[in-house]
C-alpha cells in the first residue's frame, strides 16, 4: 500500500518536472520573440495551459518515471539561460549556468550530445559574425566557460564509462552493433 503511495508520488514529481521544464521554455520564448509583442506571448500562455487537452497522451508519457522528464526541465532550462545569453552575450555567471546544466543533461542520457553539439553551433555562428574584436573575444571567453563544465563533467562521465565498461555510454545495442559490422552490415 506505502509502495503506491510512493510510486504516485514519484510519477507526480515526474510530470512536475516537465511541466517546469516547458515553463522554461515558454519563458525562453519570451525572451526571444520579446515583450514588444504581447498577442504572441498571451498566445504562447494559452497553449501552455491548454496543450494538455490537445496532447492527452502527453500526461501518461512524461508522468511514468523516467529521465525523459529530467531531460524536458534540463532542455528548457537550457533554452531559458541561451535565451538570456543572447541578450548581452554571455555573463560569466550565465555561461557557466549553461555548462553545468548542459553537463547534467550529458550525465542524465546521450540525447544531449546533439542537444550540447547544438549549442556549440550557435557559438560558433556568434563568433564568426562578429567583427569587432572585443565582443570576439568576449564570445571566446563565453564558450570557454560554457565547455569547461561539459569537459569536466560530462566528459569525464564518458571517458569513466569507456574505461570501465568499454562503452561511451552510447548504449550496449550500439557496441554491439559495432561489433558485428554496423549498422549497413546488420540492414543487409
Amino acid at each position: 500500500f506505502v509502495f503506491s503511495y510512493q510510486f504516485f508520488a514519484l510519477r507526480v514529481t515526474s510530470y512536475l518536472f516537465v511541466l517546469i521544464g516547458i515553463l522554461f521554455g515558454a519563458m525562453a520564448v519570451s525572451n526571444i520573440v520579446g515583450h514588444d509583442s504581447e498577442i504572441k506571448i498571451a498566445n504562447m500562455r494559452l497553449g501552455f495551459l491548454i496543450y494538455p487537452l490537445i496532447f492527452p497522451m502527453f500526461f501518461l508519457e512524461f508522468a511514468r518515471v523516467g529521465n525523459d522528464s529530467l531531460c524536458i526541465l534540463l532542455v528548457g532550462i537550457t533554452a531559458y539561460l541561451m535565451s538570456l545569453w543572447h541578450k548581452d552575450k554571455g555573463t560569466s555567471i550565465i555561461s557557466i549556468a549553461i555548462g553545468v546544466i548542459l553537463s547534467l543533461g550529458l550525465i542524465t542520457k546521450a540525447l544531449f550530445i546533439p542537444i550540447t553539439a547544438a549549442v556549440g553551433f550557435v557559438l560558433l555562428l556568434n563568433i564568426t559574425k562578429t567583427s569587432t574584436k572585443g565582443i570576439k573575444l568576449k564570445l571566446f571567453k563565453s564558450s570557454f566557460l560554457i565547455f569547461l563544465p561539459i569537459c569536466l563533467i560530462g566528459g569525464s562521465y564518458y571517458l569513466f564509462k569507456y574505461f570501465t565498461v568499454g562503452d561511451p555510454g552510447l548504449g550496449y545495442e550500439a557496441f554491439i552493433l559495432s561489433q558485428q559490422g554496423g549498422l549497413l552490415n546488420g540492414l543487409k
